[in-house]
């Protein structure tokens, strides 16, 4: 049983407004106080998270055909949408989902729902099932590791995303 419920206990049985017949009720009121407030505890560090990332983000990477593209990841709230721009930076791909970032061990994760894909913005279309993304918020840089959650058909991959600055 927890230390501050049996204190509480005492100090009530003590001062006598705790009879065996308030106890069920008290130990009830405890668990939801206490549910409510590890609840609120996890959905703030969720967004504590997040707060963190908002923003636009962008790195360049050489693809497996040798082609230089520049992605961009920007988050809103709990929005995120990924550009992939070929070199003369015509949009080659969007999508959109939404983001929730967990904590798994000592890792900082984030999976993304509800995605949304395609050649542009006006061309989206829903895709299946949900991806999940480790990654490392560190030094001015957003360090994300990719394809990891399940076997594709290209091998894991790592993008090391820099802030882009407001306009």
């Amino acid at each position: 049983m927890n230390p501050i419920f049996i204190a509480v206990c005492q100090m009530f049985r003590k001062t006598k407004l705790l009879s065996s017949n308030n106890l069920f009720m008290l130990r009830i009121l405890f668990s939801l106080v206490l549910g409510s407030a590890f609840s609120c505890a996890v959905f703030a560090a969720d967004n504590t998270e997040l707060d963190k990332l908002q923003g636009k983000w962008e790195t360049t990477r050489t693809t497996e055909e040798g082609q230089k593209v520049t992605q961009t990841l920007e988050l809103n709230k709990d929005k995120m949408t990924f550009k992939m721009m070929d070199s003369s930076g015509a949009i080659a791909f969007v999508a959109t989902a939404t983001i929730k970032a967990q904590k798994a061990g000592a890792f900082d994760t984030f999976t993304i729902n509800g995605i949304k894909a395609g050649r542009d913005e006006d061309s989206l279309e829903e895709a299946d099932g949900e991806r999940s993304y480790v990654y490392l918020f560190a030094g001015g840089t957003l360090t994300i590791v990719s394809d990891i959650d399940e076997e594709r058909e290209r091998g894991p991959s790592l993008a090391v995303y820099k802030k882009v600055a407001a306009k």
